[in-house]
């Protein structure tokens, strides 16, 4: 994300201290993988598409930055998982913007110094990501490697519905809300669940 925070800042510098006139620090400094058809002198513009994935792009370095940061100093990266996993990929996630909720979860799911539940659960939430961006064939095959034989419940239903096993999915979850299978699962949560 190197270029496309150098492109905000530029942008940001440009607009606060030019007016938003394009001029040559601008120029010269704009990564080339950043290019763009705007001349010297053309006013740049910023929409309300190009804000939205600028805030979301430097949500997304600090949030991992602080992750780093807190892992590397011995800090408690299960009390920042929840926060990064349960409440900010999940709302990308609920909003449908899984690019970035693909991205936090992308980098949780490998944090070794997370506990092995909080692992699958970004895992859970990255390959639900990536297949509600039409790549489901990209993590096929690790899903179908994920071992839920001695998991949580909801660990079983989760491969199950990311699979679109329906035919288990939904048995297993009238079960569950009959309470002939203990499971820390609600109808509210069914309901609220994006897979």
């Amino acid at each position: 994300y190197h270029d496309e925070l150098t492109e905000i800042f530029l942008r940001r510098n440009l607009i606060v201290h030019n007016g938003g006139i394009i001029n040559n620090i601008y120029l010269s400094k704009l990564p080339k993988s950043k290019s763009t058809p705007q001349k010297l002198g053309e006013k740049i513009l910023v929409n309300e598409k190009y804000l939205n994935e600028a805030i979301d792009k430097c949500e997304l370095v600090f949030l991992l930055l602080a992750t780093e940061v807190s892992t590397k100093h011995g800090g408690e990266c299960d009390n920042l998982f929840k926060l990064i996993n349960n409440e900010l990929a999940y709302k990308h996630i609920k909003e449908e913007r899984y690019k970035y909720a693909e991205e936090l979860c992308s980098f949780m799911r490998i944090n070794k110094s997370l506990s092995e539940a909080s692992r699958n659960i970004a895992s859970i939430n990255y390959w639900l990501s990536v297949k509600s961006q039409g790549r489901y064939l990209d993590v096929k095959s690790e899903i179908d490697k994920f071992d839920v034989s001695a998991s949580r419940i909801e660990f079983v239903l989760a491969k199950y519905a990311l699979r679109d096993e329906k035919e288990k999915f939904f048995p297993l979850m009238i079960q569950i809300l009959k309470k002939k299978i203990k499971a820390d699962i609600t109808l509210h949560d069914f309901e609220d669940w994006p897979l």
